[in-house]
């Protein structure tokens, strides 16, 4: 539940260690994203 989650984070950022998430879909949250291992993507 990403605005649940939004709501009770000071600072909303996702750090994606499993490479599950698209940054824009994050992104449409309101978190900030970074992933791990994808080219491209250093948060």
């Amino acid at each position: 539940d990403f605005a649940r989650l939004r709501r009770l984070m000071t600072t909303p950022v996702l750090i994606d260690l499993r490479n599950v998430y698209r940054r824009e879909e994050i992104a449409r949250h309101g978190f900030r994203y970074a992933s791990v291992g994808r080219p491209g993507e250093d948060g």
